[in-house]
């Protein structure tokens, strides 16, 4: 495991979620301490907690851990969606872009099509 990388991301992520260390740790059920540690990088996690770190984000261990720079864990999404989401990758900005324009249409039809009920 690539330390930094491992440190960096779990921070990141932490952050992304607005979870202080304090906060983290708590809903983990570990200690404080030992959250920050892995955090800073003074120990390492040991397996069965990076999975439970992983699983805790919702990101894959191979993300985590510095293999992969994917940051969703694909491993519970449906395989229309794994698709999408491989596509959309793959696809230029400009394509992004219109992808962008239709969510917001098909959101704001829904919700239209909510207040009627």
């Amino acid at each position: 495991m690539l330390k930094c990388l491992f440190t960096s991301r779990l921070r990141e992520i932490r952050e992304s979620k607005g979870l202080t260390q304090k906060e983290a740790a708590r809903k983990l059920h570990i200690g404080y301490t030992k959250y920050n540690h892995y955090e800073t990088g003074r120990n390492e996690p040991d397996i069965d907690t990076i999975i439970l770190l992983a699983r805790f984000y919702h990101v894959s261990t191979d993300y985590l851990m510095g293999n992969d720079d994917f940051l969703i864990n694909t491993h519970h999404l449906s395989l229309l969606k794994e698709t999408l989401i491989t596509e959309i990758i793959s696809a230029d900005d400009e394509i992004n872009t219109e992808i962008g324009h239709y969510l917001d249409y098909l959101k704001t039809k829904q919700e239209i099509a909510g207040k009627k009920k």
